[in-house]
This record gives C-alpha cells, structure tokens and sequence, in this order.
C-alpha cells in the first residue's frame, strides 16, 4: 500500500472518529439535560456552598463535551482535511515570521 493511500485512509477513519466524537458529545449534552438543577446551584458553582451529587456530575459533563470532546472533535476534523499544500503554505508563513521577527 502506498503512503498517499495509508495517509488517505487515516484521514477518512478521523473524519468518521470526528463525528462518532460529535455525536458522543450530543449524548453527553441530552443526559446533562436529565439532571436536575438545584435552586443553589449558582452557590454551588461560585464554591460557597457543598456541591451536591446532581451538580458535580453535571459539571463533569459538561467538561467533557464542552472541553474536551470538543478539542479532540476539532483536531480530528482538522488531522482529517489537512493537505500537504496546506503544510508547505503554513510552514512558509511561520518561516517568514521567524524572519520578520528575528528569531
């Protein structure tokens, strides 16, 4: 097998992994929206009080699916579409600024 053809299945197996990510963070999202939400819940958050169970796990949620799961969505689609032209044409700008910039 050839590299472009290795390189070319990758790409098309992290564009498929970018959207299972998405839909994996749509799940994340539905279940947050099954807990229930404390009418001290803003105290909770701003650490004034004790968090409660449904607060923590929400939080945690949350962090997955907006943190997370949506950094590794992006640098899969990314991984997914990049090209070698868009190689040469970014490593070319960050050479020009290392010589703008001196460095």
């Amino acid at each position: 097998m050839s590299d472009s053809v290795a390189v070319a299945r990758a790409q098309a197996a992290l564009g498929e992994i970018a959207f299972e990510l998405l839909v994996l963070q749509e799940r994340l999202e539905a279940l947050n929206r099954t807990l229930p939400v404390p009418a001290d819940q803003d105290a909770m958050l701003e650490d004034e009080i004790c968090p409660d169970l449904p607060t923590e796990v929400s939080g945690c949620i949350e962090c997955i699916a907006n943190d997370y799961l949506r950094e590794l969505i992006k640098m899969a689609e990314q991984a997914s579409r990049v090209t070698a032209r868009d190689l040469q044409r970014d490593f070319r700008e960050r050479q020009k600024r290392r010589r703008v910039g001196g460095r």
